[in-house]
Formats: structure tokens, sequence, C-alpha cells
């Protein structure tokens, strides 16, 4: 297991929980502050201005514009030229549009809740051609990204050792690069986990008052499928923190107009490589992150757009972003320390997953071409 600073984001915080009177009469005077400025902020963004029209009327041009145009353009505003002409579009349009509103002191009323995004790229136990397969992670990478300015703070990884299936199969160390020596080695899923969020709360994340975060990851197998059947396996409670995530891969393809496809595709229309060994979960982990990176930068705003309630039959559900939404619509409920689960929440589970096992053939057909992709490789 190793974790890895990429800057001091995580200074420890020293000061108490509970505020006294002069800082109680602080604190609500800078919530009142803070209200204004919400306020202030949407009766200039109700679209009256003129500079509305003329961000209109120069998407209009973007439209037109040929490739070299284009490239021209964004090159005069020292942006990044490298992408399909689509991607270059909306990168040009996105530029002008805070040129100009920082020109007329209008702040964009379409900014990210959150102040991080933590991208997620599990690897587990597998087998080639066994669609029921009792899946395990044995890799757990995470990469903390901040949203207002796109830059990446720190990473955590760890190796999980396996229970179920402890032998790794030859296809998994094949296809993940995971070798049986280091599961062996590694501790158990529900202590991997503890260290995880100890890891989140090391950045002051979660809570009411910490930063706003939102889990994300490469489509929906990550939290559904891979961390829930986890969670059944080592009878913990399914963390509230993975209940709701950004799907980058639905967001980039809404984003920028484009069919839906996976990290090599997407960075394929971005003008990029992938970079280190597809399959193994820092790696992809790290490509995914560039790809939130190119959408931040490129104004696409960060929200999550699926959730999962661990009770439902295995239902994912979508959610679609609310104009003026406040902060803590997505905010997500204090870490708290891995939980057991009762002998009611097992009675539960139970349930649930046998209603999971008789909707497994007919459930993911996302997940069935996921599958199959990766037998290419």
């Amino acid at each position: 297991m190793a974790e890895k600073g990429i800057s001091d984001a995580s200074s420890s915080e020293n000061e108490s929980t509970e505020c006294s009177e002069n800082e109680t009469k602080d604190c609500k005077e800078d919530q009142t502050k803070e209200e204004n400025k919400v306020n202030k902020n949407e009766k200039q963004n109700d679209y009256s201005h003129p500079v509305y029209k003329n961000i209109s009327q120069f998407n209009g041009e973007v439209n037109r514009m040929k490739r070299p145009e284009i490239i021209r353009r964004l090159t005069k505003y020292n942006m990044d030229t490298n992408g399909t002409t689509e991607i270059l579009k909306r990168r040009l349009k996105n530029c002008y549009k805070k040129r100009k509103l920082n020109d007329v002191s209008i702040s964009d009323s379409n900014a990210s809740k959150f102040d991080y995004i933590v991208v997620i790229d599990y690897e587990a136990t597998c087998e080639a051609d066994v669609f029921n397969y009792r899946h395990e992670i044995i890799e757990f990478p995470a990469i903390l990204v901040n949203v207002p300015n796109g830059e990446l703070v720190d990473e955590f990884r760890s190796y999980c050792k396996p229970i179920e299936n402890p032998k790794l199969t030859k296809f998994c160390t094949e296809l993940t690069g995971i070798t049986q020596d280091k599961v062996d080695t590694a501790e158990e899923f529900p202590v991997v986990l503890q260290k995880f969020e100890e890891w989140l709360k090391s950045h002051r994340l979660g809570g009411k008052r910490g930063f706003k975060f939102a889990v994300a990851t490469d489509g929906p197998w990550d939290m559904r499928r891979f961390l829930y059947y986890q969670c059944q396996m080592s009878d913990l409670v399914f963390p509230k923190w993975a209940r709701k995530w950004v799907n980058l891969r639905s967001l980039f393809g809404n984003f920028y107009k484009r069919e839906r496809g996976n990290i090599e595709n997407m960075l394929s229309h971005l003008g990029l490589v992938f970079e280190g060994r597809q399959h193994c979960g820092m790696d992809d982990t790290r490509n995914i992150a560039r790809i939130a990176q190119h959408l931040i930068k490129d104004g696409c705003v960060i929200h999550v757009n699926q959730s999962f309630s661990g009770n439902d039959k295995g239902r994912i559900q979508e959610i679609k972003p609310q104009k003026n939404s406040r902060s803590n619509d997505f905010e997500i409920p204090e870490i708290k320390p891995v939980n057991i689960k009762t002998e009611a929440d097992k009675v539960k589970d139970k349930e649930v997953r046998e209603a999971l096992r008789k909707l497994q053939l007919k459930e993911d057909e996302e997940l069935v071409a996921f599958y199959k992709s990766i037998n290419r490789y």
C-alpha cells in the first residue's frame, strides 16, 4: 500500500468544532454575507445584460468556423488546440464567455457546487467469459482533483487481499498486471476502506465544516457493482459517499456532444493518448483524472449524475442538474468510521442479493459490453 502526496492541501486543522459567542456572531455574519453574495449573483445572471447577446452571437460564429480559424483563435487566447473540431468549438465558446463575463464583472452562475472530486477506478478479481463471477476488489486507487482550478492534489493507492477467491486467475494477472505476491501481502478490504476514509478526512472532505466533494468514475460499475458487492462480502455498510457519483463517461458525452466511449476513446477526442498500462487501477485513475481536468478547463459543470441507494434491487438512478441549486443540494454527509453490519442489515442484504441474482442476466447490457471489450486485451 502506498500513498503519494502531490501538494500540501491536507494541512492540519486545529480549530475547535464549537464556536464561542464571538465566533458564533462571526459565523452568522459570514453566512449573511454569503447569502447576499448569492442573491447578487442571481440578479446578475438574469441574462438581461447585453453581454449575453454578444456571447450568443459569437457562439453562432464559432458554429460556422472551420478548424484552422478555431485553432487560430484558441492560439490567440493561449488555449489548448488539441482535440476534435467539435471539442475545440466548445473550448473556444467557453473561453470567450469567461473573458466577456469577467470584463463586465459578472460571475458564472453555472459554476460547480463541489470543491473537489475523488476519481476512483477499482480493479477486481475476474475470469474470462464468466459474467456472474464474484468480484473482489484487489486494487483501490484514488486521485483528489481540485474542481475550481483542475489541479491534481493527492493520490491514494492500496492493494487488497481477496478472501473468497484468494488465488488470482491467469486472466486477472495478465489483464491488470497485479501479481499474486501483491495481494498476498496486502491488507483485507475493510482495513483498506478504513484507511481510505481516513485519507478523505485528512483532506477535510465531507461533513458540515469540510469541503464538498463527490466521487467520480468511468461509468457506473465501480460504485454500483464492485464496491457494492465487496461491502456485501465484507459485511460492511455501503458508504454514504458512494451512493451518489459523477459518471465522467456520461458527463463527457453530454458536454462534448459525443457518443459515450471508453477511456481511450475519450482521450482520443481530446487529442491525447493513454499513459501507462491499461487496466492498471492507478494508471486508469490517472487517465480518468486527465479527462476530468480537461472537462473542468473547458467549462463543464461537474455535478453528480448517478446514484445508487444500495437497497433498491440494484437500479441506478440518473440525476439531472438543477439550475441555481445551492451548494448543499449534493452535500456529502460527514464521514464516519467503517460500520459493521447489524443482523437486520445482513437479512436485508440477503434479500437484495437474491433479487440481484435473479436480475443478473437482464440488468446491465453495458456491463456485458464492457467485459467483451476487455477481452480484446
